[in-house]
């Protein structure tokens, strides 16, 4: 199954040449995962955590109140702990804010008009057709972002309950020697609710984004590995550099607004990559005109 990512004809060009400069055996893109808090969704984090607090009373039916995380915000309250304690226990927290998501963003959907004018130019750049069973062979988490949890399907609702689960049962043994100790068991829990919402929250996003049809490789980077940059708003965008092998890119769709020779010249570019490689170069069949 391909999976597409929607990008500028520039941006592409920048990627072929890091294939081009490549002094691997295997020549590979170098893509730029953005951190998930700085997606387009402004609410995005705030939604998968919204989501997962949902979902986490389901797991606490045999656990004891004071250790629920479900009610966390009203334990900090009942302990009489002061805004800057908690801020204070986050911030020292440090291990897993170590790793924290990082996105990749792709579509199932080829050629479709929302994805040209909101990612690709307003339809001038390009549309880059990946395989993915070959990025997951690869050991990349490539994941469908999640827009209804009760209606997906049952497989993938009991992959996301036993991830829960799992981390779950994770935190309960971690507590196991340290119930009595408040301050330990509290900076537990906020870890624990920090698991759980890098693992799971970059895979999920408001119903209004369900037309995107999107499906996200997530990578977790470490502090120290991240690089910075600025969009042309003036926002400051953390990223991480992920090189994805050329072989795994299968077709090149052509913006409907592109210039007419464009084809041309991405066969030639692609062959310098490796001749080898055949990647199907098609023009998008969308009567679409940016006046």
């Amino acid at each position: 199954m391909l999976i597409y990512h929607y990008t500028p004809l520039k941006t592409f060009h920048s990627m072929v040449k890091t294939v081009m400069e490549s002094k691997d055996d295997e020549k590979s893109f170098e893509f730029w995962a953005s951190s998930s808090f700085c997606m387009n969704d402004i609410a995005e984090f705030k939604h998968g955590y919204n989501v997962l607090k949902t979902l986490l009373p389901t797991f606490e039916d045999k656990i004891e109140d004071r250790f629920r995380l479900s009610n966390i915000v009203r334990q900090i309250v009942i302990v009489g702990k002061s805004p800057d304690y908690v801020s204070k226990l986050i911030k020292d927290n440090t291990v897993i804010m170590e790793k924290m998501p990082y996105v990749i963003s792709f579509s199932f959907m080829p050629d479709y008009l929302p994805m040209w004018y909101m990612y690709a130019d307003k339809g001038e750049g390009v549309c880059l057709g990946f395989e993915m069973e070959e990025l997951t062979d690869l050991g990349w988490g490539v994941w469908p972002v999640i827009y209804n949890f009760e209606t997906i399907e049952k497989d993938y609702k009991d992959l996301i309950i036993n991830t829960i689960n799992n981390l779950y049962s994770d935190y309960l043994k971690r507590i196991e020697n340290i119930k009595s100790d408040i301050d330990a068991l509290w900076s537990e829990k906020m870890s624990a609710i920090r698991v759980l919402c890098s693992v799971l929250s970059p895979i999920f996003k408001h119903p209004a984004f369900e037309f995107e049809n999107e499906y996200r490789l997530i990578q977790y980077g470490s502090n120290g590995n991240e690089k910075y940059r600025q969009t042309e708003m003036g926002s400051v965008i953390s990223y991480v550099k992920i090189k994805i092998p050329f072989q795994t890119l299968k077709e090149v769709i052509i913006g409907p607004c592109a210039c007419g020779n464009l084809s041309n010249a991405i066969h030639t570019e692609l062959k310098f990559c490796n001749p080898q490689h055949l990647v199907e170069i098609i023009p998008s069949i969308l009567p679409f005109r940016n006046l």
